[in-house]
């Protein structure tokens, strides 16, 4: 009995240790994710073909369709952009999970998407959420900081643009909150809109 009281001794407290060392690996992994998630939770894939179809799943999306009008003709442009080198199309991806679309096209004069008067160097940027689940949670400006961070840090950029509708307040929040102030209200073929600017003497703010 002896014998028998011990191992049931020895076999709780190698349970209780076991557990211990699990709460132990937990926390030291939690703490190791939240000081790489800046980095590792947000990440893009450059827009393929096979992606074409969740894009118009996306665009079909009330909070999306509000906004990006019109999904057949947008997903026409999107083709015609896979093999335009000024235009870059990406898919935004939380912790590996496509979750969005982002564009960033050239808006340097004489550039093909350049619609604006621009000073050299200007890059214009356009993005949604598409999965609806999403919103609100600040993926939005991470991801646009992030990428304007990016171009904003080599040589040949000096100044990112958005152009959201002055009645989309979450697109502007989501551009102030990335470092992007509003510069002026001006009138776009698809109407009015609030142009909102980044430039390299903010990257460090």
């Amino acid at each position: 009995m002896d014998h028998e009281e011990d191992d049931r001794t020895f076999s709780v407290v190698r349970e209780r240790i076991r557990q211990i060392e699990k709460k132990a690996l937990r926390a030291l992994h939690g703490t190791k994710q939240r000081k790489t998630a800046p980095q590792g939770r947000y990440r893009f894939h450059p827009l393929e073909a096979r992606h074409l179809t969740l894009i118009s799943l996306w665009l079909g999306r009330p909070h999306v369709a509000q906004w990006w009008s019109d999904p057949e003709k947008q997903i026409e442009k999107l083709r015609r952009n896979l093999v335009d080198q000024s235009f870059e199309a990406l898919i935004m991806l939380l912790e590996d999970r496509p979750v969005g679309y982002l564009q960033v096209y050239d808006a340097s004069p004489g550039a093909p998407g350049a619609s604006l008067d621009q000073p050299p160097g200007t890059r214009g940027l356009d993005l949604f959420i598409g999965e609806g689940n999403r919103l609100g949670q600040g993926h939005g400006p991470a991801f646009v900081r992030l990428i304007t961070e990016r171009r904003l840090a080599g040589n040949s950029v000096h100044r990112v643009i958005a152009d959201p509708h002055p009645d989309n307040h979450r697109s502007i929040r989501c551009f102030e909150k990335a470092g992007f102030a509003r510069e002026r209200e001006i009138l776009r073929p698809s109407g009015p809109a609030v142009l909102m600017v980044r430039s390299r003497d903010r990257l460090k703010k």
